[in-house]
């Protein structure tokens, strides 16, 4: 059984040098109820602000650390649940049989165009976040609205489902209307058929933007060769590998994740 996010593993930050505060806020989504923390510096003025998507079946708790982590050098973070994507712990509303990438993609979309009547944030400045199914949600979206995003930070992003739904299945005809995918969450028939004919790398390679690639040596759920294709496919790509980073990065993998999203930023002028 493969890998999954959120299993195991502790991640712990080290802080910087400003001072940050945490504040709930929630939004509606496709008639959902959309439960997140913002994580805002206390420095004046507008931040750049990070929108963290989670794995699939965990919860924004998987990027708190990232949050703190950053909050306290001066950008600001969002974390959320997805409607329907976590198995259990999910303040958000909706189910995992109504879930599906395309789903949580519209999801993310919403919170992008939220995000920008946020007092604290600069419109100009908005980086997406994810990990793993985050991931592809995430690329899906910066390639639906580019000139929104300023950047993207992919962590094991999940650009194998495409092809491990036509491994499980022989056919769309053959997909139950409920299967547990991977053998761990509960989804329905849309799940598959929202993906089944997807053209993942034509259409995330629609965004131009800086793209960071973070993947783990040791991740044996994403092979690293998606990741590598897709630095091929973006324009502004660069692929980082983690040294001993499985499919969720903990201690040294997390701090090697944090170096180079730090060194990302910096190289954006989100940092100086």
């Amino acid at each position: 059984m493969p890998y999954h996010p959120g299993q195991i593993g502790q991640q712990k930050s080290t802080t910087g040098n400003i001072k940050y505060h945490i504040k709930t806020i929630s939004l509606t989504s496709n008639r959902n109820n959309v439960w997140g923390e913002a994580y805002i510096p206390d420095s004046k003025g507008r931040h750049p602000l990070v929108i963290f998507s989670h794995e699939l079946g965990t919860t924004h708790a998987t990027g708190e650390e990232y949050a703190k982590y950053f909050a306290s050098r001066g950008i600001a973070y969002y974390i959320f649940d997805f409607p329907g994507g976590s198995i259990s712990g999910s303040k958000s509303d909706g189910k995992s049989t109504d879930m599906s990438v395309l789903t949580e993609a519209s999801d993310l979309k919403h919170i992008v165009a939220e995000s920008k009547r946020w007092d604290f944030v600069d419109p100009n400045r908005i980086y997406l976040h994810g990990g793993s199914q985050g991931g592809l949600v995430t690329a899906i979206v910066a390639s639906q609205i580019p000139n929104d995003i300023a950047g993207l930070i992919l962590a094991y992003p999940a650009f194998i489902i495409h092809d491990q739904l036509h491994h499980d299945f022989k056919t769309l005809a053959d997909v139950p209307n409920q299967f547990m995918y991977i053998d761990w969450i509960n989804v329905s028939k849309k799940y598959a058929s929202d993906m089944w004919d997807y053209d993942v790398y034509g259409e995330i390679a629609k965004y131009r933007g800086p793209v960071l690639i973070l993947h783990g040596n040791a991740d044996y759920t994403v092979p690293m060769r998606y990741s590598q294709r897709a630095e091929k496919v973006y324009h502004n790509a660069q692929l980082k590998v983690i040294s001993g980073g499985g499919h969720e990065f903990f201690g040294n993998a997390f701090r090697q994740a944090t170096d180079n999203m730090l060194t990302f930023f910096r190289q954006q002028g989100a940092l100086k």
